[in-house]
């Protein structure tokens, strides 16, 4: 089975998803893969619903997020791969954080996991992260 590059569209819903049922990310456990700026990215998402009114507890989701972290595959972006993902960033019109995750899951064949309408157009290839959910 191909391993599943989630960017901070797909970690986000999923770890939502986690508070109400537990059991939802267990089967997807040995195929999830993360880079470390997902982190950042998915607890920033948690502050910011959190300033407009809708999440009430970030921290219960910065904490799920850090628990995941623990027990998936997490890739740290690598400074050689920055002249890749600018000019994946360029060729495809993404911003550099898309571009990044797009890079990692052609260079490791990853399936990479999304709900980014930007991704989504400029990668074909790249599975809703809704049709993970269901």
């Amino acid at each position: 089975m191909n391993k599943l590059l989630l960017d901070a569209s797909a970690l986000y819903p999923l770890v939502k998803k986690v508070v109400s049922d537990p059991g939802v990310v267990e089967e997807l456990l040995g195929r999830l893969v993360l880079l470390d700026l997902t982190l950042y990215e998915a607890c920033n998402a948690a502050l910011m619903e959190h300033r407009r009114g809708l999440v009430k507890d970030p921290r219960r989701i910065c904490n799920l997020v850090s628990r995941l972290s623990e027990l998936v595959e997490l890739v740290r972006v690598k400074g050689e791969w920055l002249p890749g993902i600018l000019d994946t960033a360029l060729s495809k019109g993404l911003t550099f954080y898309d571009a990044a995750y797009v890079y990692v899951a052609k260079l490791y064949n990853y399936t990479l996991v999304t709900e980014d309408r930007d991704i989504l157009r400029a990668c074909p290839e790249a599975v809703r992260a809704s049709e993970l959910l269901t």
